[in-house]
């Protein structure tokens, strides 16, 4: 019972606590940073996103690209980390910002908005810190799906039936 007291007074209390990163800004220098990949003969997409802070966006793309980034950033604090391969059939992509936590005064507002390719068969990591996180896998192939969310609103969304057999769904949510 005073478990639960406990955590009831620490939510109430967190609830009330309303942060603006505005206020914490301090100097900024918004740009945008773009990159796709073509399609090639991957057997599977194992895709890796991480963004510690700000806007998380994941959904179907073109068939043409096995994938496409689109990044909006503060340059003063962080730089975009993007790693993709093929090897033996499969393709893997590592997505995310490098040097958050480098300065907390400038975190700003961080888009990042993915397209991968609805033919690929994908196997989907997503990790997001501070932020809103909006996925959509209607009419993907997802094999395996692992979601770790911090602290915001997520929204994942299937509104067409997956394409594959899907092994795992692992979902954790912080606050």
């Amino acid at each position: 019972m005073i478990k639960q007291v406990s955590l009831i007074a620490i939510i109430a209390v967190s609830a009330s606590c309303a942060v603006s990163f505005d206020d914490w800004a301090g100097e900024t220098n918004y740009v945008d940073f773009n990159q796709s990949e073509p399609a090639g003969e991957e057997e599977l997409l194992q895709a890796n996103v991480e963004l510690a802070v700000g806007q998380m966006v994941i959904q179907p793309g073109s068939t043409e690209n096995a994938y496409e980034v689109d990044i909006h950033f503060n340059e003063l604090a962080f730089r975009p980390q993007v790693e993709f391969q093929r090897e033996d059939g499969k393709a893997r992509l590592k997505i995310g910002l490098e040097g958050e936590g480098q300065s907390f005064r400038k975190i700003g507002e961080n888009i990042l908005s993915l397209r991968l390719n609805p033919e690929t068969p994908l196997q989907l990591e997503a990790s997001t810190g501070i932020g809103e996180t909006n996925i959509d896998l209607s009419g993907m192939r997802v094999r395996s799906l692992s979601l770790e969310c911090g602290v915001g609103e997520t929204s994942l969304s299937v509104t067409q039936p997956n394409r594959s057999e899907c092994d795992r769904v692992e979902i954790s949510s912080g606050v």
